[in-house]
């Protein structure tokens, strides 16, 4: 129980600058968020007085996207005084909660940064710098809204640890810190501009612009080093988004956007152009709009007279008449279909043809040694005819093959006919031939009797 009011529920939330409870107001009966500020911050009073005139400061804020302080007040125990601030309690989760999950698409994230600067806008209106945004300080509301946490606490640290000590203290998380802010010289809106950009990076890529090893390495980045485009990590981010988040990062604060008003507008032109949806609601999940179609040319009457014109493009095409010709009817039935090899029974039939050919050939190699060459020649020409009107005609390739084997058959059994007499030597009639006249040149006359005479040329 603080200031015997609120009663702390449970922790909801831890962080640097405090711990955050779901809490009870006993007097009026709601459900508040406290946060409680850390000893180590608490212990000096002229922390505790410059803290109670920010807060006064803050609770003056009255913007649909930045958190309502409702209280803030002291809880004294055994002797140790603590400063608390209550606040409206949020249904929802942080960014950094929802960055778990992935980046955001860029529609949603150009829609929260563009509420973020809204927040900022206003508040920089009233004089007062956040110092501090980052995804733990903004919430996504149940409701699809963004509320802006911790506005002035980061300014009470930094303002009374610098006048405490001899070289102050770095106020925030360095993966969001301006340059100015790191250097030790002057804050202003613009150093909130340039911790959204890096938060509006986060958002886009899943990752803060600058990381290393160590809080000192990426503080070093922060001052001296260049941050990538976006679209190098997430080639689909647009061009136009990639120059706005690069100018918030801009290390010299003149180089960025004048206010937090330029920055919401800015962002608010750039999801216009992408033709995303505006009004939709942050938290939840839209349908994807759908691109937008450019505009169809304007075309001149058929008969209207061309003015005459000059410079680059200009033509004497442009001076003639169009006229869109009527488009012809389409055929109705169904389409060609388109014509394949088939192996039908015909196919088959005359390749038989050409093996039996080939094989007629061969076969009578031993027997005609002297006409092989002829044979040969015959069946290599039959053969490539035949395959050239085979796919086509191929009835045709049947008859020149089968053909082809019939003839070297036809030609064989009439060579045997001719040698199938049956040679006979007669002792008696017949005289001895001469040894001159035994060669396979010598000629014979054949008498109906069985025996042959033989007889010199």
């Amino acid at each position: 129980m603080l200031a015997e009011r609120y009663e702390l529920v449970e922790a909801v939330g831890r962080g640097g600058m405090g711990e955050v409870w779901r809490a009870t107001d006993r007097e009026l009966g709601r459900t508040v968020a406290v946060k409680v500020l850390p000893p180590e911050l608490t212990r000096h009073e002229e922390f505790r007085v410059r803290f109670r005139r920010e807060a006064r400061t803050v609770a003056s804020l009255n913007h649909r996207n930045v958190a309502v302080l409702h209280d803030v007040g002291e809880d004294t125990t055994d002797g140790e005084t603590t400063p608390f601030l209550v606040m409206e309690f949020i249904e929802g989760r942080t960014l950094t909660d929802a960055l778990a999950e992935g980046p955001f698409t860029v529609e949603r994230a150009l829609a929260v940064g563009r509420d973020i600067a809204d927040a900022l806008a206003h508040s920089h209106g009233q004089g007062l710098i956040h110092r501090d945004i980052k995804p733990s300080n903004v919430m996504l509301t149940s409701g699809g809204d963004i509320k802006v946490l911790d506005f002035g606490i980061a300014k009470v640290v930094a303002e009374t640890t610098t006048r405490l000590t001899a070289t102050g203290m770095t106020v925030g998380t360095p993966a969001y810190l301006s340059p100015e802010q790191l250097t030790g010289t002057a804050v202003d809106g613009r150093s909130d501009q340039y911790s959204t950009g890096c938060l509006l990076y986060e958002l886009l890529t899943g990752r803060p612009p600058f990381v290393g090893d160590s809080p000192f390495a990426v503080m070093h980045q922060h001052i001296s080093r260049a941050p990538v485009a976006p679209s190098r990590l997430r080639p689909q981010i647009p061009a136009a988004v990639d120059a706005l988040v690069l100018r918030t990062l801009a290390k010299d604060r003149e180089e960025r956007l004048g206010s937090a008003a330029e920055l919401r507008e800015a962002l608010a032109g750039t999801l216009a152009a992408l033709g995303a949806l505006v009004a939709a609601p942050i938290g939840r999940a839209a349908a994807p709009a759908a691109p937008p179609v450019p505009p169809a040319p304007a075309v001149p009457p058929a008969h209207a007279a061309a003015e005459p014109g000059t410079g680059p493009g200009y033509t004497a095409l442009a001076q003639q008449e169009t006229r869109t010709a009527p488009t012809p009817p389409r055929p109705v039935g169904p389409p060609p279909e388109e014509r394949r090899f088939t192996l039908t029974a015909g196919r088959i039939l005359a390749l038989l043809g050409l093996v039996a050919s080939g094989v007629v050939t061969f076969g009578y190699d031993e027997l005609y040694e002297d006409s092989m060459d002829e044979l040969m020649g015959v069946w290599r020409a039959t053969a490539v005819l035949g395959l050239a009107l085979f796919r086509w005609l191929p009835f045709t390739s049947t008859l020149v093959w089968w053909g082809a084997g019939a003839l070297v058959v036809a030609s064989v059994e009439a060579g045997a006919a001719t040698e199938s007499y049956v040679y006979g030597y007669d002792s008696e009639t017949a005289t001895t031939p001469p040894a001159t006249t035994t060669s396979r040149s010598s000629a014979f006359r054949c008498s109906p009797s069985p025996c042959c005479v033989w007889s010199a040329r």
